[in-house]
């Protein structure tokens, strides 16, 4: 795992998408959907540097997201923020020049993960246990990053 004193990305606003289907967008319901500019695909990643880690909020910093501790879809969820949690920290490292993996930061074997490999309106994004390098489930927990003003 890489040090993240250095963020690999710049704070601000993304639309995450996999890259796996890089026709989609990872939305607020944690579903890939395919409409853009309705700020239902947007993001805040708000650097929180003591921790090393991310708060990833909805668009309008009101709610942010967490890990509830359990595995399979559904097990990201919206909650009130709170840096004390780290089931609501995320460690962002970089795979390679554009690819990114999003690690829990309480158990940073878990990352953002497109179920059962199989990119697709409405398909959903949970936490699992990273897969191995080199093999291809793995592309299913790549992400690019993408500024929604563009």
């Amino acid at each position: 795992m890489q040090n993240t004193s250095h963020p690999p990305v710049a704070p601000g606003y993304y639309l995450v998408r996999p890259i796996v289907g890089l026709q989609y967008l990872v939305n607020v319901d944690f579903q890939l959907g395919i409409k853009k500019g309705e700020g239902i695909h947007t993001f805040e990643f708000f650097y929180v540097a003591d921790k090393n880690s991310f708060i990833i909020n909805d668009q309008f910093a009101s709610r942010s997201v967490r890990w509830n501790g359990k595995t399979g879809v559904g097990n990201l969820v919206w909650d009130r923020q709170n840096i004390s949690d780290d089931s609501m920290l995320w460690i962002i490292e970089k795979e390679d020049k554009q690819h990114l993996m999003i690690r829990n930061k309480k158990d940073p074997t878990m990352v953002w993960d497109v179920h059962n490999y199989n990119p697709g309106i409405g398909v959903n994004i949970k936490l699992e246990k990273e897969h191995p390098a080199g093999i291809t489930d793995r592309k299913a927990q790549l992400f690019v990053f993408e500024d929604p003003r563009q």
